[in-house]
């Protein structure tokens, strides 16, 4: 099942819990109307405004969606918008401290405990993506409001942002690989860049670990790396990653390496893959085009690539058009799989509006393009060719046709599979 809707309604339900315990009168429906604003600034009228917008909106969505089946996924992709909304409203602001303070501590306080209860959902949800500006704009209302118990309370539920998927992943883990391969994942920039500190990427890091031994490769940059170019940035990573297949070669040589990358760390990916001996390579959100121009040229060495590639690569990305995608796999003479995520961009983030109509979030389909058939046995096929013991016909499954097909439902292509290459 992609959610366990009982286990998933509990943790829905947390943030509610939290106001009931921490906070037990209830405000009346009209409390807005009763507030003296004779003293407000205008910064702190165009605030109040557009963030009471955003939580009525989110308070009608839950009433729209009370009751149904999937009201867990639904309330989370509303968080989520509302979330974004919230913070756009303080980012108009610059993020003013004490302006967000003094907006912090007069919601806290006014609040029906119905919109408290939506609005620590949305500090829940911020507070994952961006903690400083969330604990700078909280911490003053935790120490002059509030006591240790509460405000221990708060901060631990602050820490754990809930999501339906969370509801399965515990106890339905993704399968090992055969041969218990290295995954080797290539970073797509220096270490401290935003992706690999992203919530979703460590997420991605742990989920992979179910199924094969996951190590991260560290890029080293110097003092002066302001001034490194692109191609010197390049370099680097390609060093280092052959670096540290070298190491494991040398600590684990019989196990087989496959490389993973996002993006630009895709394309390092493919380009190590024609020097160094690996077992496959797996590219997320596929880039077209590198510093040498798009792919697919006549002098493109990717062409020559003898390691089998699997392309993950967004419906609407836009650094890769299926077509060309699909004309480059006919080109290149190694075999070739395709996984196409409907709705999403480069980075395989499905669009709002889609994960409505599908009824999913991010994090769900993050776990389908994890657990997708033809990515498993695309991993299984040439993992297993060369072990005695295997099971599978190779060619039977390589010349087996797996017609187009959706993950989720019927109502719209969501992610469609094709076949690998005939070999």
């Amino acid at each position: 099942p992609l959610v366990d809707i009982p286990k998933a309604r509990n943790l829905m339900s947390e943030c509610e819990r939290h106001v009931n315990f921490a906070r037990r009168e209830e405000r009346p429906d009209d409390w807005e109307d009763h507030i003296s604003k004779t003293d407000w600034s205008m910064q702190q009228n165009r605030l109040f405004t557009k963030i009471m917008k955003a939580l009525q909106a989110d308070k009608l969505a839950r009433l729209t969606y009370e009751g149904t089946t999937n009201e867990p996924i639904m309330r989370r992709i509303h968080i989520d918008k509302t979330a974004r909304r919230i913070r756009q409203a303080l980012a108009s602001f610059g993020w003013d401290m004490k302006l967000s303070q003094w907006l912090h501590n007069f919601l806290v306080q006014n609040l029906s405990l119905q919109l408290l209860s939506a609005y620590l959902d949305v500090l829940q949800t911020l507070r994952a993506k961006i903690p400083e500006l969330i604990d700078r704009m909280i911490s003053d209302s935790i120490g002059n409001s509030m006591t240790p118990i509460e405000a221990d309370g708060l901060n631990l539920l602050l820490k754990r942002p809930w999501d339906p998927a969370h509801s399965v992943w515990s106890h339905d883990k993704l399968k090992k690989l055969p041969g218990n391969p290295l995954l080797l994942l290539v970073p797509n920039g220096p270490n401290n860049n935003s992706v690999t500190q992203s919530k979703r990427y460590k997420l991605w890091q742990s989920q992979l670990t179910n199924i094969a031994k996951v190590i991260q490769v560290s890029v080293h940059t110097s003092s002066g790396h302001h001034n490194t170019t692109v191609t010197q940035c390049l370099e680097n990573m390609i060093h280092a990653v052959r670096t540290k297949i070298q190491e494991l070669k040398n600590h684990f040589p019989s196990k087989p390496i496959v490389l993973m990358g996002w993006n630009a760390g895709a394309s390092i990916a493919c380009q190590v893959s024609m020097i160094e001996h690996v077992s496959a390579v797996v590219c997320l959100g596929f880039p077209f085009t590198s510093t040498s121009g798009s792919r697919g040229d006549v002098d493109d060495s990717l062409l020559d690539c003898k390691v089998p590639v699997y392309f993950v690569v967004g419906q609407n990305a836009n650094t890769n058009e299926l077509d060309n995608l699909e004309h480059l796999r006919d080109r290149m003479k190694t075999e070739t799989g395709l996984l196409v995520v409907g709705g999403s961009d480069d980075q395989l983030r499905m669009s709002r509006a889609k994960k409505k109509i599908e009824e999913v979030t991010q994090a769900l389909v993050d776990r389908r393009i994890m657990v997708s058939r033809n990515i498993n046995k695309f991993h299984f096929v040439f993992l297993i060719r060369d072990t005695p013991h295997a099971i599978h016909d190779l060619r039977k499954l390589f010349n087996a046709k797996i017609p187009k097909s959706l993950l989720f439902n019927q109502s719209n292509v969501l992610i469609f599979k094709k076949n690998v290459k005939s070999m």
